[in-house]
């Protein structure tokens, strides 16, 4: 990213390469490592429980100018257990004025770093921008004869330094080419090639952090241009190395950058808005993985380690130590540089966040190629400072013996003769074996009568409930409706018949507990006052039976039938029944359309209103 170029850096060196890339020519051989970039000469603690090796500073060259700067990097380093990387770059108004005189200042100068006895000096920091190197004069080629000078410079001073060839800034602003403001970076690095670039360096100094999706992914990428090599950790592995094939790989940046702790990123980062701290963590591991399984590349320093984490500082995002000094990505990569097994187990059940009754269940997790036998860690505490649990496996399952109710975070790891593998990542279950309070009826209220014939059902939500189940009973006439909510209500999806019921509900939670079924309330469904009875009717040939809804407080029901919809008499049928017969069958009606309607006598001596006319056909045979 150009813009980086203007800042003092302080990179974690962490690099990982995996995939099937056969045309790489992949180097078993190659020793990876890993560091990080700092921007000052706080948490080594931190950088060492990621176990980084490396540190690495950038500094800058100016004519006439001494090398204390790089003596207090190193000794600072030296004094923690660090490696040293040092990325030197210079002044690009010197550089223009005299090109083959700056050259040969600039070789004196990174000499004279070599002889303080660093591990390793990047020459220069993406030189194929014009924030770095002067406008008009980039390209590969004028790179190139700075190497050629610096290269055997360093050596003569201390064969032991490894010598990175500048990262250039990995862009296609330039459509593939070159302009007076820049290059590309595939296109400046085949010029480098083409002049000769690859007897002046021992490591390939690439930059990779632009990515939005786990280093895993070739595609997929939401921005535009998403077929870009640079979008990619896997496309940027494999285009450096397909430039210069014989040389290993040195990420000397590679990062993520995340808005969490800061809100807002600053204009111009707004496509990493939505990458969490969380996946900057997993991704950061999973390149060191890929890096350290690959054997193309030799070393990767994170972009980057301790920025002033404040919203005003653009490389804060990027940072791995964040609020509070926490440091996520520590723990990745911790995991990622671990002996033993090169990869982690894939847990596979009990789900993260799941909720579990059963206090002995069976936890599983997936194979992994090189691991011998399996250690799993289960603890009440996310640091697994006491694990409650520990078991040394040769399959792929462990039952524990009986849990307490608590919740529990769990991790396996691959182990084999070399040593102990990285740990999974952590899931979490919670075993909980308590019942849900009772639920406390609310509505319809005990013994009390209604008219509605879809009330919604209403209780006291239940502390740790998920669902409840309802269960509504009718007496007379018999009947049951039930469902099942997640909320404190609930509506049923038929209509009541009006008469006597009684309703009852019982609490589930997340772990598939039971409550009792609280006590039943009773109620009654009764007719409107001003209500009809509701006809229906079923018939086959010429046989037919009307039946109606019951009516509260009716002494009988009054039927009637005719072939005309005005029930003029003489009628076809009529008849009067008892309160509790709520159907009648009539026979021998003729070939024909008929219509028919109820009505009931209620106990004041009045009648109802008809009920609406039903019309039906009979075709007797």
């Amino acid at each position: 990213m150009r813009w980086l170029s203007k800042h003092l850096i302080v990179l974690l060196l962490f690099v990982t390469f995996s995939g099937n890339y056969s045309n790489l020519n992949a180097q078993a051989s190659i020793q990876f490592e890993l560091g990080g970039q700092i921007l000052n000469f706080s948490f080594p603690d931190k950088m060492q429980s990621a176990r980084m090796t490396w540190m690495k500073m950038q500094i800058t060259y100016t004519q006439g100018g001494s090398t204390a700067d790089a003596q207090n990097i190193i000794t600072h380093a030296r004094n923690h257990g660090f490696k040293v990387l040092l990325s030197i770059k210079g002044v690009k108004s010197q550089l223009a004025a005299n090109p083959t005189q700056y050259y040969q200042n600039y070789a004196n100068f990174v000499a004279s770093v070599a002889r303080l006895n660093p591990d390793a000096i990047e020459i220069w920091n993406e030189p194929n921008i014009d924030v770095e190197w002067p406008a008009g004069m980039i390209s590969g080629t004028n790179y190139t004869n700075m190497l050629k000078k610096a290269y055997p410079a360093i050596k003569a001073a201390n064969a032991n330094v490894m010598v990175i060839s500048g990262a250039p800034s990995p862009t296609g602003y330039f459509g593939g080419g070159c302009a007076a403001n820049g290059c590309d970076d595939k296109k400046f690095i085949e010029q480098m090639a083409a002049a000769g670039a690859a007897s002046y360096f021992d490591c390939t100094g690439l930059h990779y952090n632009e990515g939005v999706l786990p280093p895993t992914a070739s595609s997929g990428d939401p921005r535009g241009n998403s077929s870009h090599y640079t979008r990619y950790y896997p496309t940027m592995v494999s285009t450096y190395r397909t430039v210069f094939p014989n040389k290993p790989l040195c990420f000397t940046e590679l990062g993520y950058l995340s808005p969490d702790g800061l809100g807002t990123l600053p204009p111009g980062m707004e496509w990493a808005q939505n990458t969490s701290a969380q996946e900057q963590a997993e991704w950061q591991g999973m390149a060191a993985t890929l890096s350290r399984n690959g054997g193309v590349v030799r070393l990767m320093i994170v972009w980057n380690v301790n920025a002033t984490f404040t919203s005003s500082n653009p490389l804060a995002g990027f940072a791995i130590i964040r609020t509070n000094n926490q440091c996520l990505p520590c723990a990745t990569l911790s995991a990622a540089m671990s002996p033993g097994p090169r990869s982690a187990p894939t847990l596979v059940s009990p789900a993260n966040d799941s909720f579990l009754n059963d206090t002995t269940p069976q936890f599983q997790w997936n194979s992994v190629a090189d691991a011998e036998t399996y250690r799993i860690e289960i603890d009440n505490n996310s640091n697994f400072s006491s694990p409650e649990r520990t078991s040394d496996q040769a399959g792929t399952t462990y039952t524990p013996a009986a849990l307490g109710d608590a919740k529990y975070y769990w991790r396996v790891r691959g182990v084999n003769s070399e040593g102990n593998g990285s740990w999974s990542a952590v899931r979490n279950v919670t075993i909980d074996t308590q019942s849900p309070p009772v639920p406390v009826l609310v509505s319809p209220g005990d013994t009390t009568s209604i008219t509605v014939t879809q009330p919604t059902f209403t209780w006291q939500a239940s502390t740790g409930a998920t669902r409840y189940e309802v269960t509504i009973t009718g007496t007379n006439p018999p009947s049951t409706v039930s469902g099942s909510v997640s909320q404190a209500s609930f509506k049923p999806s038929v209509q009541l018949f009006i008469g006597a019921y009684s309703w009852i509900v019982r609490a589930v939670d997340e772990a598939g507990n039971y409550s009792a079924w609280s006590a039943p309330f009773s109620f009654t469904v009764e007719s409107a006052a001003d209500a009809a009875p509701v006809p229906g009717y079923y018939g086959t040939t010429d046989t037919v039976v009307l039946s109606w809804g019951r009516i509260s407080g009716a002494t009988q029901y009054e039927v009637q039938v005719d072939n005309t919809i005005s029930f003029a008499a003489p009628r076809e049928y009529e008849t009067t029944v008892g309160a509790g017969t709520l159907s009648v069958t009539t026979l021998g009606l003729a070939n024909r359309i008929h219509y028919w309607r109820v009505r009931a006598k209620l106990g004041d001596g009045t009648w109802t209103p008809w009920s609406e006319i039903v019309r039906f056909q009979v075709r007797a045979p």
